[in-house]
């Protein structure tokens, strides 16, 4: 990207010096020499934009805004447009498109700076060839890093390979030209002339596209190696204790993180780009951490204040599916507590926690998971990962931001979850017919869980008993129904010895769910159920049958008993039942009482 004149020998000595002076980080002399070039060859934008870079790096990297304007001229002078469609016209004009990228890196804006890369990919040979190995090398790992902070570790895992092969292998030359201009943002140093000396890096990188794709018997194998020789590498401390947690081992993740660094809010003011490093801009975490309050709110029963975290999350986040499906556990919550409390009717203000608001939350969260097909129980091993590491063809990965891609069968648990705290939305509503519509859909899917079930059932026959057809009802309020209540997957539950000397080791605050499920046996579920059979049958008229299974429920249950769930995937969380029929008079002709499960 130079002009017609000829580069004379002087031009070229205060280029090599200016080059030296900007590897051995001497910036002020580097500005300097640039100073007597920019005189001579002002109108040049290679010069120009080196001398941009000299006083980017002079002020510490925070003249932010005034580097990102030369940019802009540079760009100008040299014809380029870094936001047109069109690929990379001119080789020498990388060094352009890679300044831009790693600028929109660090301001967060990864989909842009990812877009701009693209365009410099199918130049690497060429790049490489003309000398710039440490350009070349940046442009690579800047497009990894870029793929996983888009969540697409798929494709950084293929880059990570083309880079082993590719690269490390030779095929890619490393020869520099003599006298070649230097001294720009991306330029090659003495203590980057071999690829070996990246290899931990990429090393990293590739644990971190294992972890992130949930590859566990792989993720172990390198997380062991990385141990080895990096067990001080902060990177490597966290994601040891991320792959720990991915397992369940919570105690250790705990133990990991505790030896970690001791991490420090920032407590200044808004956000400028000009007055920070450059790689301090992106440093603000501050819609990652609304998520994770949140959660750990809602969590611990606060649902205002989770609901307060989770709708500023949901400006940033809107394609995650479990942010939505929180954000509607938190209306419920608000809306009743737990079964003993009365209900508190709102507003119907959006966005606020109502009920009016969580229908739409589940909605949302339908349709993000409706483009991901349904598995059936015997595909539960093709999205194993295989022991080169990589997923099977029938693996889905589903974004959902900030947290790890979702793989097919967490997918199927979130839409079991979704659809059962729908068809208990629709009901406090008195929609019968889409409750009955989702209850349904939930007890057609091919593995849910025992308390799912139960709960679709409990569902299901209050809805049609709201729209008067009893008979039907009934039929799903059989107490031979319910053979478990169980709020894990049937391949997903622990031996029954195991379970309890676990529960004897674990500390009671970090055992189970915050609020237990309820009902714990299959015994009180089906007291449960009679309970609410009675009320059926009172309200066909069929006293009779009503005492006797009202007798029978008291055996167990004793008073009016309410059934909590659990909506079990990923988190746990609970989520209040709804069982709602009121029992009429209890014999014919006597006096009228209102039997009220609520």
């Amino acid at each position: 990207m130079g002009e017609n004149a000829q580069v004379t020998e002087q031009q070229k000595e205060l280029a090599t010096l200016a080059m030296q002076e900007f590897d051995r980080k001497q910036f002020t002399s580097c500005c300097n020499i640039m100073n007597k070039l920019m005189v001579l060859r002002g109108n040049d934008p290679r010069v120009v934009h080196n001398k941009a870079v000299a006083d980017f790096c002079l002020s510490g990297s925070q003249s932010t805004d005034d580097f990102r304007q030369s940019l802009a001229n540079v760009c100008q002078m040299a014809h380029v447009n870094l936001d047109s469609g069109e690929g990379l016209e001119d080789v020498d004009h990388s060094v352009l498109f890679y300044n831009q990228a790693i600028i929109l890196y660090h301001l967060r804006q990864n989909r842009a700076s990812l877009a701009i890369l693209d365009k410099l990919f199918p130049f690497i040979d060429p790049l490489s060839s003309t000398g710039d190995e440490g350009l070349c090398k940046k442009v690579l790992l800047l497009q990894v890093e870029l793929y996983l902070c888009t969540y697409q570790p798929e494709k950084a895992m293929g880059l990570l390979t083309y880079i082993e092969k590719n690269v490390l292998n030779g095929r890619i030359t490393t020869e520099r030209e003599p006298g070649r201009e230097e001294g720009k943002e991306g330029s090659p140093s003495n203590t980057e002339s071999s690829w070996e000396n990246w290899r931990p890096m990429l090393s990293v990188f590739k644990t971190r596209c294992l972890v992130m794709m949930k590859s566990l018997k792989a993720c172990k194998r390198e997380i062991k190696a990385l141990m080895n020789v990096q067990s001080s590498n902060t990177s490597v401390v966290f994601l040891k204790a991320n792959f720990e947690y991915l397992r369940g081992n919570y105690r250790k993740a705990m133990k990991m993180l505790g030896s970690g660094p001791q991490m420090h809010t920032d407590k200044g003011g808004s956000l400028t780009l000009s007055g920070r490093p450059l790689h301090c801009l992106g440093m603000s975490r501050h819609f990652e951490l609304m998520y994770n309050m949140g959660i750990e709110l809602l969590h611990c029963g606060k649902a205002m204040p989770a609901f307060e975290c989770l709708i500023e999350a949901v400006q940033i986040y809107q394609v995650n599916p479990h942010l939505w499906l929180r954000l509607a556990e938190c209306c419920i919550m608000a809306y009743r507590e737990n079964n003993d409390d009365d209900r508190n009717v709102g507003t119907p203000a959006i966005p606020a926690a109502t009920l009016e608001f969580a229908s739409l939350c589940l909605r949302n969260a339908l349709q993000l998971l409706s483009g991901v097909p349904e598995t059936s129980p015997t595909d539960t091993s093709q999205n194993e990962d295989k022991e080169d590491g990589k997923l099977g063809p029938e693996a889905v990965l589903l974004q959902a931001p900030p947290g790890n891609p979702m793989r097919a069968p967490e997918v199927h648990n979130l839409r079991c979850s979704v659809l059962c705290a729908s068809s208990y939305v629709a009901l406090c509503l008195n929609d019968y017919t889409m409750a009955l519509e989702y209850a349904g859909t939930l007890l057609k899917l091919p593995r849910i869980s025992g308390a799912q079930s139960y709960l679709a059932h409990m569902y299901m026959g209050e809805a049609l008993v709201s729209l008067d057809r009893i008979a039907d009802g009934i039929q799903h309020l059989n107490p031979d129904l319910v053979t478990d209540v169980a709020t894990t997957l049937p391949d997903n539950k622990l031996d029954p010895e195991k379970t309890e000397k676990l529960e004897k080791e674990s500390d009671p605050e970090i055992k189970g769910a915050f609020y237990p499920w309820c009902p714990r046996d299959v015994r009180t579920a089906k007291a449960i159920i009679q309970y609410n059979l009675a009320a059926a049958h009172a309200v066909r008229g069929e006293y009779d049958k009503a005492t006797n299974y009202l007798a029978e429920s008291s055996k167990f249950i004793g008073r009016r008993k309410m059934a909590q769930f659990v909506i079990k995937e990923h988190f746990g969380h609970v989520t209040p039942n709804r069982i709602d029929m009121k029992v009429a008079s209890m014999k014919p002709g006597g006096n009228t009482s209102t039997w009220n499960t609520e």
